[in-house]
């Protein structure tokens, strides 16, 4: 689960930090890696609640 939820907001910091490198000079680390973090969240919480519990 964690290994499926961490492939998109790794790739969205990569082509974000790439993206902002080659627009402008001034990076906000902060932002890119807030965001990914959001969405690794979501990720796992959509994952989590895919999976059926059996009580």
């Amino acid at each position: 689960m964690i290994k499926k939820s961490i492939q998109l907001p790794i790739i969205y910091l990569i082509a974000a930090t790439i993206w902002h490198l080659i627009a402008s000079p001034n990076m906000s680390w902060l932002e890119h890696l807030m965001i990914s973090f959001i969405i690794f969240l979501i990720l796992v919480f959509y994952h989590w609640a895919k999976i059926s519990h059996k009580t």
